[in-house]
C-alpha cells in the first residue's frame, strides 16, 4: 500500500496489458473515504504507459480502479492518505541529521558516552597536592625569622624561639594564602608613648597585618626590652 501525504498532488503511472499502444477508452475512478468519486483524465506517454494524477484532500484510505473494455484492463490499487508520506518523513529525518549524517543509533550511543563521563565527576577534580605544603610555609617561616631591622624607635627582631601556642594557633587558622603573606614580611618592635608593640606589616608595607601590645605576666607594659625580648613575647598572650 502506498501512503501519500494530505493535499499533496498523486502521479499514477498504468502499464496497459501488452503494452498496448493507442487504447483511447481508459477511465479511471478514484473512491474517497466518503465514497465520493472523481475521474481523473488518463493521458498516454508512449509505450503502452499511461497517466493520470488527482490531488488527495482527505485522510483516510482511497481506492483507485482503471478500465479500458477493448484492451480487457481492469486494475485497482490502495492508497492511504496520512500527514505524511515517507517520502516526506525520509525528507525530515535527513534534515535532522545535518551534514554528518548522525543515524538516532549513533547519536544514542554518543549520548550515552557523555551521560558515563558525567557518573563519574571525579576524573575532573584536579591534583592540588604539590601546593602550599606545610613544610615549604616551614621553610619560608624560618628565613624571615632571621631577619633583623635596626631603623629609628624600632627594636631588633631576631625571633630565635619558638612561637607560643597561641601565637602557632592564630597563624595556623589563617588560611594558606595569607598565612604566606603574614610570615613573609617585615616584623618589628615598635613604643609608642610607654607601650612597646610587635608589629607585622602587609606585603605593600603600607598597613598593620598585626599590632599587639606587649605586657608583662601582670598585664602592665614592660619597661624597654633587654636582650631576648622575643623570648619575653613568647611568655605574653596574644
Amino acid at each position: 500500500m502506498d501512503y501519500v501525504t494530505i493535499g499533496k498532488q498523486r502521479n499514477v503511472a498504468y502499464a496497459a496489458i501488452n503494452y498496448t499502444l493507442g487504447i483511447l477508452d481508459f477511465v479511471v475512478t478514484v473512491r474517497r473515504p466518503n465514497g465520493s468519486t472523481l475521474n481523473p483524465v488518463v493521458s498516454e506517454q508512449g509505450l503502452g504507459i499511461y497517466t493520470f494524477f488527482y490531488t488527495s484532500d482527505v485522510l483516510g484510505l482511497w481506492g483507485e480502479r482503471i478500465v479500458s473494455i477493448i484492451n480487457g484492463d481492469d486494475a485497482v490499487n490502495s492508497i492511504k492518505v496520512v500527514n505524511y508520506d515517507t517520502d516526506d518523513l525520509k525528507t525530515e529525518i535527513d534534515a535532522m541529521r545535518g551534514t554528518d549524517s548522525d543515524t538516532l543509533k549513533s547519536l544514542s550511543d554518543q549520548l550515552d558516552i557523555a551521560q558515563a563521563d558525567l557518573d563519574n565527576p571525579d576524573q575532573y577534580k584536579a591534583d592540588i597536592s604539590g601546593l602550599a605544603l606545610e613544610s615549604s610555609l616551614q621553610d619560608i617561616k624560618l628565613k624571615t625569622d632571621q631577619l633583623t631591622f635596626t631603623e629609628l624607635n624600632k627594636v631588633d627582631a631576631t625571633a630565635e624561639a619558638a612561637l607560643s601556642q597561641e601565637e602557632h594557633d592564630k597563624i595556623m587558622s589563617i588560611p594558606d594564602i595569607q598565612l604566606i603573606a603574614y610570615i613573609k614580611n617585615k616584623r618589628y618592635l615598635e613604643k609608642v608613648g610607654s607601650t612597646w608593640y610587635l608589629v607585622i606589616r602587609n606585603e605593600d608595607d603600607n598597613g598593620d597585618i598585626l599590632r599587639k601590645a606587649l605586657k608583662d605576666k601582670s598585664g602592665m607594659d614592660i619597661a624597654d626590652p633587654p636582650d631576648g625580648v622575643m623570648a619575653l613575647e613568647e611568655e605574653s598572650n596574644v
